[in-house]
């Protein structure tokens, strides 16, 4: 994992800011914003909030160790360091931090593997696919899209954009399986595993070394989070992916990639993706006296920068490819994404609407000299849009009720009415003699089941299980607690399946006929 530095050579990182932000398109009024005195603007601000810091950190007690720093392209950068007992105290790293300290920074290196990507890929390699570099995924692709990976179809850019659909966590680092978090996961109501089963127990989870392609890839063929560009979901694992192909198709190690594309041109000389060597942990953070230096499977980057959506300055306008993206809020707070591509020329005009979430849409064409026509037509777009969907809405919850909702064996389906949001929920789950609600493996009641990928051809459709988490008010935790769904869609597992997986067999009207719930290896047929 990348250690990075607080600070770095000043001139050489506005330079590299300069670049960056000559690359990208001004939005909403044109206006380019940016901090032109950090001094006179921001010190009393800074000041106010560093006091506060400060008394904070004294009254509390906090085992807290940190750098806050803030910069701007026109003024020099201030910063505020923190150290805690704990490091104050440590036999083996810094005891008191400072604009030299080394932090590791976790997944912040997804923007280290986007960036090098953007610096180092011709566009055309963005849309090859991750089998091209990692031949051996081709041998676990099959015709049933609910429970494999189409990985000739999971592109670098799909990757990077964490729109892949693929696992989120792979042995030896899935931090979220069961089988090796819980001393006995039977006593949750999971069944007892095979040590023979490749995806239960994978063949790089015992790894002390870097593992084999051919191995990795055996407990990599696990079930799809979604189809690949139909939804994000947060994932490392496809970022590792994504460091191995920029490697190769650099021919350097993805070491030798980040220190050459980003160190080096920004003055970085002790930061690294490499594990620290002994000698250097005096100039490390290192909370307590042990260094957890874990080994990592393929020590590759992660990435946040490219994206196959744009956002603008108006939240209620994203931009696509081309698709011109609006958010629909319905009076329950449910959000709807509307896909539209508007059409404005002389006296025409229109637009196509697109529902993925309902699998319907709209159409709208006009003609006419006025020269309100334009204003007219939008208007009728949102008369439209006003009407319907909370209409669509109401009959998916219908739909819903009649297709999903009844008893599956053990396992009994209902719509919960109580709320706002009508949604589908398991009101209960006995699994091995095991109350499996009670038990929380799925989370706190009540636990919604939320779709996620359908397969015509097959008959099936997959649902993930999401559980409802309380608020808070400030804008970061309510967020962390709002998009739970975001962060642990493939969490947890067992033996490398998701518990939160579950897989309805359709009859030919889309009504179910059994569902399986893939982590607990059963299928239950549905009796009413």
């Amino acid at each position: 994992m990348p250690q990075l530095k607080t600070t770095r050579d000043d001139s050489a990182l506005n330079a590299a800011i300069v670049q960056i932000r000559s690359s990208i398109r001004l939005r909403g009024n044109g206006q380019y914003m940016n901090i032109r005195s950090i001094k006179i603007v921001i010190s009393t601000a800074w000041d106010n909030l560093t006091s506060t810091l400060k008394t904070y950190l004294n009254d509390s007690n906090t085992d807290l160790t940190g750098t806050l720093g803030i910069f701007s392209v026109h003024d020099a950068a201030l910063q505020f360091h923190f150290t805690s007992a704990e490091v104050a105290n440590s036999t083996t790293g810094l005891t008191k931090v400072d604009g030299e300290s080394i932090y590791r920074v976790a997944s912040v290196t997804k923007l280290f593997t986007a960036f090098a990507g953007i610096l180092g890929l011709d566009d055309g390699d963005w849309n090859r696919p991750i089998t091209d570099f990692v031949p051996q995924f081709a041998n676990y692709i099959g015709n049933d899209p609910v429970n494999t990976v189409q990985w000739n179809t999971v592109t670098l850019a799909a990757l990077a954009a964490h729109l892949a659909g693929t696992p989120r966590d792979v042995a030896p680092y899935d931090p979220s399986d069961y089988f090796y978090t819980t001393p006995d996961p039977t006593e949750l109501g999971l069944p007892p595993l095979s040590l023979s089963d490749p995806i239960a127990v994978p063949p790089c989870a015992s790894s002390t070394d870097v593992c084999t392609a051919d191995d990795y890839v055996k407990g990599a063929a696990r079930p799809p989070v979604f189809l690949p560009w139909t939804s994000p979901e947060y994932t490392d694992f496809g970022f590792m992916m994504l460091g191995l192909a920029i490697a190769s198709i650099t021919g350097k190690s993805i070491h030798d990639v980040y220190r050459e594309s980003i160190f080096k041109p920004l003055n970085m000389s002790s930061s690294s993706s490499l594990l620290p060597d002994n000698s250097t942990w005096k100039n490390h953070v290192i909370p307590g006296d042990i260094v957890n230096g874990a080994p990592t499977l393929i020590q590759a980057p992660e990435i946040t920068i490219f994206s196959g959506v744009s956002h603008t300055a108006n939240l209620e306008f994203s931009v696509g490819r081309p698709w011109e993206i609006y958010p629909y809020t319905h009076a329950s707070g449910i959000i709807t994404d509307i896909y539209t591509k508007l059409g404005d020329s002389g006296a025409y005009g229109g637009s196509l609407i697109l529902l993925p979430d309902f699998d319907a849409g709209f159409r709208i064409l006009g003609a006419s000299s006025l020269k309100e026509r334009m204003t007219v037509t939008l208007q009728l777009i949102d008369l439209l849009i006003e009407t319907m969907l909370p209409a669509l809405l109401a009959q998916s919850e219908i739909e819903a009720e009649q297709n999903f909702v009844g008893t599956y064996t053990t396992l009994t389906l209902s719509l919960n009415h109580t709320g706002t949001k009508p949604y589908v929920v398991i009101s209960s789950f006995i699994c091995n003699g095991i109350d499996v609600l009670q038990a929380k493996v799925l989370g706190p009641k009540p636990v919604r089941l939320l779709p996620t990928i359908s397969d015509a051809t097959t008959r099936q459709m997959a649902f993930r299980s999401s559980a409802t988490r309380e608020t808070t008010s400030g804008l970061f935790s309510r967020q962390e607690n709002r998009l739970f769904d975001w962060l642990g869609a493939d969490s947890g597992t067992y033996g490398g399946l998701a518990v939160g997986l579950f897989v309805f067999d359709l009859d030919e009207e889309g009504k179910a006929e059994a569902v399986r719930p893939v982590g607990w290896r059963v299928k239950l047929g549905k009796t009413s």
